[in-house]
């Protein structure tokens, strides 16, 4: 009978990671930042840079405090779930959950896990400082630095953009949409439950007029529409590609060049559809990936300059008020990051 107590000696092979992994069995690890048995974690489904939970609610669910109902199906220490929604990494119907609820009759609950990787050890960043565009009694629309998640994770809370936005708002805001870790640019909160309502459906209903601003490589053409579905790339988690064989959904996208470098160029994107990863897949698909997305192919220097994060910023977004009902326009200036490559081009 062999005894290994420490999984940090066994060597590196396939058959004793094995062995590692049923040791482990009978050892605690860590998880957002409580200390709970293996048998309670459980592998999240992988959306984008989004590790999250789904859970469709059932009618006998009805009426039951929704941290039980994600506890029981889940079977992640009811101590874990609480300090989730505490810190907002619960979610029942896109809506943030920051206090115990009671279910409805049917309903989906959604419990963030980790954003691209990152977790409770790693040490925490100073809060960044964001740009406020706009606001009144029922929105908030501000500038997304590159580089920080939109929303809280269940192993990150509380250095989120939305945690700082409802500090400066002095209440909780929700999330209406959401823009990928390293992308900058428009992000828009409601403030109220109402306006949460009415700005979340325009996005369902695909009525937000969007438009980014990336650098790509070459060869990109001058204009035209990319329609290819899109489902996930099973060899790669996290990723997603074209879909062949009339599999996937629908995803659509509008380019439109600005201007043309030597190695590079500037192109506005007008998503028509809201796929994750749509656009970086779309561009990378016509052989024009995104500069310093290196998960589609992207180059990491152009011109002597190193790219440290995916050059894609939303630029604008076009809604209607949730009160008038009247065209509202947003606008984030060119991050500093990206103005080297399009002089000229605002």
């Amino acid at each position: 009978m062999i005894s290994v107590f420490d999984k940090n000696l066994l060597p590196f092979t396939d058959g004793l990671r094995k062995l590692t992994k049923l040791l482990l069995e009978f050892r605690y690890i860590h998880f957002d930042h409580v200390q709970i048995r293996p048998s309670e974690y459980i592998k999240g489904q992988v959306d984008g840079d989004m590790k999250k939970r789904v859970v469709p609610v059932s009618p006998d669910a009805l009426g039951q405090p929704i941290e039980v109902f994600v506890h029981q199906k889940l079977g992640i220490a009811l101590e874990s779930v609480e300090r989730a929604m505490r810190h907002g990494a619960l979610y029942l119907d896109g809506k943030r959950i920051t206090g115990s609820r009671l279910l409805p009759a049917q309903g989906t609950v959604v419990l963030i896990l980790e954003e691209k990787g990152r977790s409770a050890e790693e040490s925490s960043s100073p809060a960044p400082s964001f740009r406020v565009l706009f606001e009144d009694e029922s929105l908030i629309a501000v500038d997304k630095p590159a580089g920080w998640p939109t929303q809280p994770t269940i192993g990150r809370t509380g250095e989120s953009l939305v945690d700082f936005v409802s500090l400066r708002c002095h209440s909780t805001v929700s999330v209406v949409h959401r823009l990928d870790l390293e992308t900058s640019g428009v992000v828009v909160f409601g403030k109220t439950s109402s306006a949460t309502a009415a700005l979340a459906l325009q996005f369902k209903n695909r009525a937000a007029e969007k438009k980014y601003l990336a650098i790509t490589q070459l060869p990109m053409p001058l204009s035209g529409i990319i329609s290819r579905p899109l489902c996930r790339d099973p060899k790669r988690a996290g990723n997603f590609k074209i879909a062949v064989g009339g599999q996937g959904i629908e995803a659509s996208t509008r380019y439109q060049r600005l201007n043309l470098r030597d190695d590079f160029c500037a192109v506005a994107l007008y998503p028509q559809t809201g796929r994750t990863h749509q656009l970086r897949v779309h561009l990378a698909s016509i052989g024009a990936p995104i500069a310093g997305d290196t998960r589609y192919g992207g180059c990491v220097r152009i011109q002597e300059r190193t790219i440290a994060r995916c050059l894609l910023h939303a630029q604008s977004l076009r809604l209607a008020h949730p009160l008038s009902g009247k065209a509202i326009d947003f606008e984030a200036p060119v991050p500093a990051d990206m103005k080297p490559f399009w002089p000229g081009v605002a």
